[in-house]
């Protein structure tokens, strides 16, 4: 949940990933120097661009999703099996990015010489 509060700071701590939402301008950055990787900053009173900015980034760094995923208990059987599923996709998707950016070269060796 986000309030709106003018002119103050609102921190976002989210497993242990501390965000911060500015409703200032650029002179509230000097306050929270240790959050500027970390800050969103709300433009002109809109929250929403802001919100989503949030999300975006919560997303990207993965936070969303550790948290659905803690929502309930997951036993370590499901655990384990759930991270080899993750671990054999992404060695899959890793080899099959090898293997297609192999086959686009256009100035590799022809591998059928003599044909």
């Amino acid at each position: 949940m986000l309030r709106v509060l003018r002119g103050r700071n609102v921190s976002v701590l989210i497993d242990g990933s501390a965000r911060t939402v500015s409703l200032g301008g650029a002179g509230n950055m000097s306050n929270h120097l240790r959050f500027v990787a970390r800050t969103v900053m709300v433009r002109d009173g809109n929250v929403d661009a802001a919100y989503n900015a949030l999300t975006r980034i919560l997303s990207v760094d993965g936070i969303v999703e550790t948290v659905k995923r803690k929502r309930y208990y997951e036993k370590p059987c499901r655990r384990r099996q759930r991270e080899n599923y993750e671990n054999c996709k992404r060695i899959y998707h890793a080899e099959m990015a090898r293997k297609i950016s192999f086959i686009s070269r256009a100035d590799r060796q022809d591998p059928w010489l003599g044909c």
